[in-house]
């Protein structure tokens, strides 16, 4: 596969500056999309590697404080990480995440792998076949209902999050599912605290800071999120939500 090395080092080069996964190596046209990124120890049959992807977050502690923290942070996890890798590595042109690897410290979490395609042969062979009919999908499990809700999940690096709990207390994290939303919240919940979700104008849209209060919400602890609204300003982009806890369980 022959390429620019130029310009493969120019495009590696602006993916490290980007939010997210960094990608090294030589940018090639796209072929699919992040959700149908596979994985695969060691190199198949008809596949190179075009570089190398990687992503880290740093991990958060202390819950009842948080002061511009970035949601990738909030929510620093491998599942998080694989999706960043999986959407760079689908931005690069691969297909193939291989030997992928992650690490935990007791500050952060990394995830790295190569990135593989097929060669220009095996590219050449697979539109010389004919088309099968895709498969019907199945119902979207939870997985793909997060890849729904949060179809990029780079902007995780480039949202920060604030917020200050009003009651301390020993709160575990909950699921997105846990999480109860309103626009005025319930006589059963206590205030929690307000949270605010940010980010440059260009950086993020509404709906995805909105999806990220949830996100963090659950991460922290909060059964409730009610009143939450949205708007710009000469800052950039912010979103606020009221997090609630039922009273008995102060």
């Amino acid at each position: 596969m022959k390429r620019a090395l130029f310009a493969g080092l120019l495009l590696a080069g602006c993916a490290a500056g980007q939010p997210g996964a960094s990608f090294s190596g030589s940018s090639e046209p796209r072929l699919t999309k992040a959700a149908a990124i596979a994985t695969s120890e060691g190199l198949p049959d008809g596949y190179e590697r075009i570089g190398s992807v990687s992503a880290r977050c740093d991990i958060v502690r202390d819950y009842q404080t948080l002061d511009e923290e970035l949601l990738a942070n909030v929510d620093c996890s491998d599942d998080r990480l694989d999706r960043a890798l999986r959407e760079r590595a689908a931005e690069a042109g691969g297909e193939l995440l291989v030997d992928r690897e992650c690490k935990e410290t007791s500050r952060a979490r990394k995830c790295e792998a190569d990135v593989a395609r097929p060669s220009d042969e095996a590219l050449a062979a697979r539109r010389a076949e004919p088309r099968a009919p895709a498969p019907r999908a199945p119902a979207p499990g939870p997985a793909e209902v997060d890849v729904i809700d949060e179809p990029r999940v780079s902007r995780s690096w480039a949202i920060k999050l604030s917020f200050e709990a009003q009651i301390p207390y020993e709160r575990r994290a909950r699921t997105l599912a846990e999480l109860g939303r309103s626009g005025e919240r319930p006589a059963q919940y206590e205030d929690l605290g307000e949270m605010v979700a940010r980010c440059d104008r260009d950086d993020c849209e509404h709906a995805e800071l909105a999806h990220a209060l949830r996100v963090a919400a659950a991460r922290v602890g909060a059964e409730h999120l009610s009143a939450v609204s949205c708007f710009d300003d000469r800052k950039g982009r912010t979103c606020v939500g009221s997090l609630g806890v039922e009273a008995q369980k102060r």
